[in-house]
């Protein structure tokens, strides 16, 4: 780990949950991660046509292996994952919850101790881009939130953004779960806590780094 810590932030943010923030940069080199990922971290390696997108992928899988196997005081080859029906990755055996998410060339990975988690990160990219994720993503009172102050336009859109994203992660669900299905409370003018008709609410806690935003959902 003496190789990443140097440019990894991590911190404690609430009930036990702790994350680790890393950007990869033409300093990493995928030299000794390749051993260290199972078979079928490799077998969808070999996938990707465009070797920076396997070199990113390499990198990131090696990065939550070495997150996770100092929290398991295991080698990081020795951590083994399981996969829920929709994707969800899970340690075996279970003794910590973590969750993962990248954006770019940044990767977050929350650990919780016993309780399921959810994370997003997101650059805070001009809303042009955005395209007609608003209809798709968001309801009439949430769009009209997002535009109510021109100011704060692409921090509300992020905010609700990562949000319905690190909820739906922390149900395991991901985005098969319709996102409008997806009820926001605020707090402050900043969301605070997430439920949904028959899944488990969940409180939020935001991350704010220069130009990136995170959420975090915990079961609450």
């Amino acid at each position: 780990m003496n190789e990443l810590s140097n440019r990894m932030q991590s911190g404690f943010v609430s009930n036990g949950i702790k994350y680790h923030l890393y950007s990869i940069n033409e300093l990493d080199s995928i030299s000794g991660a390749w051993s260290i990922l199972d078979d079928n971290e490799r077998r969808n390696a070999r996938k990707f046509v465009v070797v920076e997108d396997q070199n990113r992928f390499i990198l990131f899988k090696y990065i939550v292996r070495v997150i996770l196997s100092e929290h398991l005081r295991v080698l990081p080859e020795e951590v083994k994952f399981s996969f829920n029906r929709n994707g969800k990755p899970r340690l075996v055996p279970q003794p910590l919850e973590f969750n993962i998410s990248h954006t770019g060339e940044t990767i977050i990975v929350v650990t919780s101790e016993g309780s399921p988690i959810g994370v997003d990160i997101e650059y805070n990219k001009d809303l042009r881009y955005a395209g007609n994720r608003f209809s798709s993503f968001f309801n009439d009172n949430e769009i009209a939130y997002i535009h109510k102050d021109k100011d704060l336009k692409t921090k509300r859109f992020y905010d609700l953004w990562t949000a319905k994203e690190a909820y739906l992660k922390m149900i395991g669900t991901g985005m098969l779960k319709n996102p409008l299905s997806v009820n926001i409370m605020w707090n402050n003018g900043r969301p605070f806590a997430c439920e949904s008709e028959g899944c488990e609410s969940s409180k939020l806690i935001y991350i704010d780094f220069p130009d990136i935003v995170v959420c975090i959902s915990y079961p609450g």
